[in-house]
């Protein structure tokens, strides 16, 4: 009862509640492996990944007949960036369980961020020879056809979803994407708006909505688009970002800067768009004003995190690597695992001389706090790189040109 009870707690974000529940358990359990593997869970909730990966280690240890902690050493490992240790547990859980779903699941996921993508679908079949009617697994399975673009297999799944589940926002968004991709630009308008009319936050959905507008060069349709959008959902940073990206291409400077600021002070955490105001500072050459009004900022809220990352993100620029130093120390003083700083700072001390260990540590709660941004990952995998560590290296450096096909650094670093 008390394991469930935690389960319940950690399931709904309630940390302090499931943490109570557990040190409970763990003073009258003796061992109990089901009490020790919920600890670990904890500790990998609150980004202890190193703790928790010793947790499942002993439970592993301790009895070689369980699939779990395998499965959970593998979702540690990944929240390190570790792909190759992640697959290698993965299939131990599944060795010792063959018909263990979550850990098929996860294992296809992971074959499909690698771009193994007749992996990816061999695995999500054994996934759904578990469980037929898992969403999951057929999802990952049309997107490892998206992958190898055969739309037509895609295109079928996708389709075997909604028939299912009417309501499954993704599979409107990934048809979409199969639709216009071949051109059938109305389809796929209207599947996007499908997915927006089912979930206002659908992200992905009105990213791709905007693409079709900006193709048939309709950008003021597409700001138009984003902005009824925001008034529907205006807590959402991504919407936010996507505007200001809207007005960078119309060539109003002064608007995206606002749409980039409402982002970060929406969501502290949205690395994207700090890293559109840097290079839009950097265009316009507004150094200073910037930073007079983010300082103005940071002593009327000292504790707000966004002018810390601002005023670092614009003292990177100038290559004022030492304030940019500082700036990013301060705001990870208030917060250990604020992930945007992490990164940065991540950067500078394997870039300048600096502990090349530390910046191992910072790249991993970066990467544990912000786990598919693809920034994120090169940081983490040049670190490796320059560690030695070149089969993790690649597998992040991949990752990271896959989403960024365009950035000729991430190129470079692989």
């Amino acid at each position: 009862p008390k394991t469930k009870l935690a389960e319940l707690y950690l399931d709904r974000g309630k940390k302090e509640e499931a943490k109570k529940v557990i040190d409970a358990a763990l003073s009258g359990s003796q061992g109990d492996p089901s009490v020790l593997l919920l600890k670990g869970k904890f500790l990998l909730a609150d980004g202890k990944i190193d703790e928790s990966i010793g947790i499942f280690q002993k439970v592993a240890k301790e009895d070689a007949t369980l699939p779990q902690p395998h499965y959970y050493l593998g979702l540690a490992h990944l929240a390190q960036g570790d792909e190759g240790e992640a697959k290698a547990e993965l299939a131990k859980a599944i060795d010792i369980f063959p018909a263990f779903l979550d850990a098929h699941v996860a294992l296809a996921q992971l074959y499909l961020k690698s771009r193994s993508y007749d992996l990816a679908v061999e695995e999500a079949d054994k996934a759904l020879k578990a469980d037929p009617q898992n969403d999951r697994a057929l999802l990952l399975k049309g997107e490892a056809y998206l992958g190898k673009r055969d739309f037509a297999k895609g295109k079928e799944t996708f389709k075997e979803i909604i028939s299912k589940d009417p309501e499954n926002v993704v599979a409107y968004v990934r048809l979409g994407m199969v639709e216009a991709a071949q051109g059938e630009v109305e389809s796929a308008k209207n599947l996007f708006e499908k997915a927006l009319m089912l979930d206002r936050d659908a992200a992905d959905a009105l990213v791709q909505l905007a693409g079709v507008y900006v193709r048939a060069k309709q950008t003021d349709a597409a700001v138009k688009r984003v902005q009824e959008q925001i008034a529907r959902a205006p807590r959402n940073p991504v919407y936010y970002n996507l505007l200001g990206h809207l007005y960078e291409m119309k060539k109003e400077p002064s608007l995206a800067e606002k749409a980039y600021l409402k982002s970060v002070d929406v969501d502290p955490n949205a690395l994207p768009a700090y890293l559109n105001l840097g290079q839009l500072f950097a265009n316009q050459k507004k150094y200073r004003e910037a930073l007079d009004e983010f300082e103005k900022v940071r002593k009327l809220k000292p504790d707000y995190l966004p002018a810390y990352m601002l005023i670092g993100i614009i003292y990177d620029q100038q290559r004022q690597t030492d304030q940019a130093k500082e700036a990013y120390e301060k705001a990870l003083k208030i917060n250990p695992n604020f992930g945007p700083a992490a990164n940065n700072l991540a950067w500078i001390y394997s870039e300048t001389g600096g502990n090349i260990d530390q910046a191992l540590d910072l790249a991993r709660i970066a990467k544990a706090q912000l786990p598919d941004d693809p920034g994120v990952s090169d940081t983490l995998g040049w670190i490796y790189f320059k560690k030695g560590a070149y089969l993790k290296a690649i597998s992040l450096l991949e990752e990271s040109v896959a989403k960024m096909p365009a950035n000729p650094v991430v190129h470079y670093h692989l």
